[in-house]
């Protein structure tokens, strides 16, 4: 089967924020994308952070890791702000990956099983107890919401303890959805002594 589903530049430049750069899992190293007659959802993570994206389209079922080096060049030499990819998995590789093409570039998926993602989702009502987080993370959200292109790159995160992950929202994205992890010790926070 071979279908096309339609992406906002902005959308997937987005979500590629999130993807990892140098890990050993290599399967890190792209977009995991799954589609299906509600739509396609866009997700990567580099284990300290997650976003995920949804994409109105009526395809076919899919999933799959779509390489970060097709992704990048696609948004790099692409004018406008829509991009298409086709799925081709009636010409799989030897590993059984299917074949992505975006903006006339080809690659094959990445052969590895993406994370389970929806289970590191925290779906409960926060805690709102405080947590300490990587600045440079936080800041990828406030990006992602500068690349979807919204007037507000206001990004609530949801608190949840120093050892949960916190949901993240952009407030005028509903169709984005991240995780962030918080640091995993006790922040330092008496008053300095030369105060």
């Amino acid at each position: 089967m071979k279908h096309t589903i339609e992406l906002r530049k902005g959308a997937l430049s987005a979500v590629a924020l999130f993807a990892a750069k140098k890990d050993a899992r290599y399967y890190r190293h792209g977009v995991f994308i799954e589609t299906g007659p509600k739509g396609a959802i866009l997700v990567a993570t580099d284990g300290y952070a997650l976003a995920a994206m949804h994409a109105p389209a009526d395809c076919e079922v899919s999933a799959g890791v779509v390489p970060i080096e097709l992704i990048s060049n696609a948004i790099k030499t692409s004018k406008g702000d829509k991009l298409y990819l086709t799925i081709d998995t009636d010409h799989p590789t030897a590993t059984g990956q299917p074949m992505y093409t975006i903006a006339g570039m080809h690659a094959q998926g990445i052969d590895g099983r993406f994370p389970e993602w929806r289970r590191v989702v925290p779906t409960c009502e926060p805690s709102c107890v405080a947590a300490q987080f990587d600045p440079e993370l936080v800041s990828r959200f406030g990006k992602a919401a500068k690349l979807l292109g919204k007037k507000s790159t206001s990004v609530c995160v949801a608190h949840n303890g120093p050892e949960q992950a916190a949901r993240v929202l952009i407030d005028s994205s509903p169709d984005f959805l991240g995780v962030i992890m918080p640091y995993w010790r006790k922040a330092n926070t008496d008053v300095p002594d030369w105060f």
